[in-house]
């Protein structure tokens, strides 16, 4: 059976050197360490509660205690063992052990004289780095006053004297965190960054100003061109109105004479193009062909651009004006409602003759329907009877009419046949009688047969 252990078997080693349960703590472990500790800490306090007291003392009956301090120790002669020290090879005793055992000359300056000087230092330093701080700041706001000023109609000297009024309140603003010393400084330091901002926004300002002239110039001349195109008439008096816009801009300076030449033939051109695009394109290649517009252009350059162009759009034109009039030709032939109407951008690009073919090919449409939905569920024999009548179709007059109508009412004939071939059924249950034999039984169900 093993033995329990007694106290005497336990060594007396430290706790915290070790975790080892076999280890007796001591005493000193529990309390008596944190003791000591606290007592040095309280020693320590009062060493530097009367050293502040005599800083202040110090400081107060001869400010140049630490410069006389320094020229004493500096004559002061090194001692025996100091001597002996150098002789040997051996470093000289420190200051500290000589104070201390009373065998060197005379006493170190305390520590509260090298805490004053480090403090005189730290205000000198503050008072050169706050100026330069807040002047730095200041920099980089003005750019961001800069960057966010808006153009409102305002003059650029009266915004400039509101950016330098904006810059010098927030400058100030900033300023009361400083002292009395550092306010002066910094304001001299902030002085060029404030006349810089103020030029920065007064030349942002005259910038500001010439591009909203621009805009309100190219706005009145794009209003002159609009109108020009609604209404063709007016394009001469158009022009001369914005020519004149232009020459007032030259004579205030605010144009060089080769901008306004620039700019009137480009107004001049850009007028007469658009009005003469909004135009049909037969009767513009009529007028540029026939010289119309040789006088106002002053560019033949322009003017075989413009040419080449409305051709082409009439090339265009007249496809479009083909299929609009095919369009309507079909619809007239379904029996759609309106099928006569033609949409504007047909009737745009459609010169007279042209419109009167297109209502002529209308009207033959509707008349050979009309024919057909009379007959829709008459037998084929009738129906090809029909074609082969040589009596004149009613209600129409002229033989080319007549030939067209005809030709027309084939098409339609032969198209109600297909119908009828693809869906009997549709054919017969479309019938006149059958309809009426399925809505008499809706009233009477009695006449159906019973299944």
């Amino acid at each position: 059976m093993p033995r329990i252990p007694s106290v005497s078997d336990v060594r007396p080693v430290a706790a915290g050197v070790t975790r080892d349960p076999g280890v007796r703590a001591t005493a000193e472990d529990f309390g008596l360490a944190a003791a000591r500790g606290l007592a040095g800490l309280g020693l320590g306090l009062g060493d530097f509660a009367s050293g502040l007291t005599r800083l202040d003392k110090k400081l107060s009956e001869d400010p140049q205690e630490p410069q006389a301090t320094k020229q004493q120790n500096r004559g002061h002669k090194p001692g025996r063992s100091q001597r002996k020290g150098k002789k040997r090879g051996r470093p000289p005793a420190s200051s500290d052990a000589g104070h201390k055992h009373g065998k060197a000359g005379g006493e170190s300056p305390p520590a509260s004289l090298d805490l004053a000087t480090a403090m005189g230092r730290t205000r000198a330093a503050e008072d050169i780095v706050a100026p330069a701080k807040h002047k730095i700041e200041m920099r980089g706001r003005s750019r961001e006053l800069i960057r966010t000023q808006a153009y409102d109609g305002t003059t650029p000297l009266e915004v400039a004297r509101q950016a330098r009024e904006t810059f010098k309140a927030e400058s100030e603003q900033r300023l009361k965190a400083l002292s009395p010393e550092q306010r002066a400084a910094a304001r001299s330091e902030v002085e060029t960054v404030e006349k810089t901002h103020t030029l920065r926004s007064l030349q942002l300002g005259q910038n500001q100003a010439v591009a909203a002239l621009e805009q309100a110039t190219e706005d009145a001349l794009a209003q002159m061109k609009a109108q020009a195109i609604e209404d063709p008439a007016a394009a001469e008096m158009l022009t001369a109105e914005g020519l004149d816009v232009l020459k007032q801009l030259h004579d205030r300076g605010a144009l060089t004479v080769e901008q306004l030449e620039r700019e009137s033939a480009i107004f001049r051109r850009e007028l007469y193009t658009g009005m003469l695009r909004g135009q049909p394109a037969a009767a513009v290649v009529a007028d540029l062909e026939g010289g119309l517009y040789d006088d106002v252009l002053h560019d033949s350059e322009t003017k075989e651009k413009l040419l080449a162009a409305s051709r082409w759009r009439l090339q265009s034109e007249l496809m479009q004006g083909k299929a609009g009039v095919a369009e309507a030709v079909e619809r007239a032939r379904r029996g759609e409602a309106g099928p006569g109407v033609l949409s504007a951008a047909t009737l745009r690009v459609l010169d007279a003759g042209a419109l009167a073919d297109a209502e002529l090919e209308i009207g033959v449409a509707e008349r050979a329907h009309a024919i057909a939905e009379e007959r829709r569920f008459a037998p084929e024999a009738e129906l090809r009877a029909l074609l082969d009548d040589p009596e004149p179709v009613p209600g129409v007059d002229g033989e080319r009419a007549q030939a067209r109508v005809r030709e027309e009412l084939g098409l339609q004939v032969e198209r109600l046949l297909e119908e009828r071939r693809a869906d009997p059924a549709a054919y017969v249950m479309g019938q006149p009688a059958v309809a009426e034999a399925f809505a008499a039984a809706e009233q009477d169900p009695t006449l159906l047969p019973d299944a």
